[in-house]
């Protein structure tokens, strides 16, 4: 990713408008100016903005279209409101890109986003970063998200891009905490994104656009169960 125009073209691509590349940008300039004391990323994957622009907010928005079309599912079939989870957020990724992008779009995505992550230095990024770049709709909690206070009767959207170890009483604490008919929507390389599927009856693994340099991508999505069942 060399500059602003090769963003907008692949945001055209996924169906996001032009106006929210500035604003992509800056975030990653910011992340990678506080990567350097906050070690959000290794030296590797934070060496450059260009860098940290493609494989962490690129590859965040990948999975636009999907969120729009569960966005837009919920709303049809009655949700009042949307919300999105972002559980364990580090500092935004993928919340802030995907709020971002989503807003741009014709239903103008999601209610509210929620960055949920308890670690001190990725929390005080995030309330930074919030400031600085005006978001709206965007908050911070910083607690175990087994903790959320979740409206029970509106399906939310949870989603985590590098929660781990992704382990099976992690997925039954999700099941456990947000209500029925929500929907998870996993960022995972393809393997683990195919061990989900064995895991997660009824869910399935979506390949992503493929960007140079990030490799194959997936995103595991299922509807959320009764916590009983």
């Amino acid at each position: 990713m060399r500059d602003e125009g090769e963003l907008r073209e692949l945001l055209a691509t996924l169906g996001v408008g032009p106006d929210s590349a500035p604003l992509l940008t800056a975030y990653a300039a910011r992340l990678f100016e506080w990567n350097r004391s906050h070690r959000f990323f290794s030296h590797r994957d934070g060496s450059s903005p260009e860098i940290v622009l493609r494989r962490h907010v690129v590859d965040s928005l990948l999975p636009v279209p999907l969120f729009d079309g569960e966005i837009r599912r919920m709303r049809a079939g009655g949700a009042q409101r949307v919300d999105v989870y972002d559980l364990g957020s580090g500092p935004g990724l993928p919340g802030i890109p995907l709020s971002i992008a989503l807003k741009s779009l014709p239903g103008g995505g999601a209610d509210s986003f929620h960055l949920v992550e308890r670690g001190a230095r990725r929390v005080s990024f995030l309330r930074y970063i919030l400031r600085d770049l005006a978001l709206d709709g965007v908050v911070v909690d910083d607690v175990d998200f087994t903790t959320l206070s979740v409206r029970a009767d509106a399906p939310a959207i949870v989603t985590f891009r590098a929660l781990s170890p992704l382990t099976e009483g992690v997925v039954r604490d999700v099941v456990a905490t947000f209500p029925p008919g929500s929907a998870i929507l996993v960022y995972q390389g393809s393997e683990i994104a195919d061990a989900l599927v064995r895991t997660f009856p009824g869910g399935r693994a979506v390949e992503l656009p493929t960007v140079p340099h990030l490799g194959d991508r997936s995103l595991f999505r299922a509807t959320l169960p009764c916590s009983g069942s």
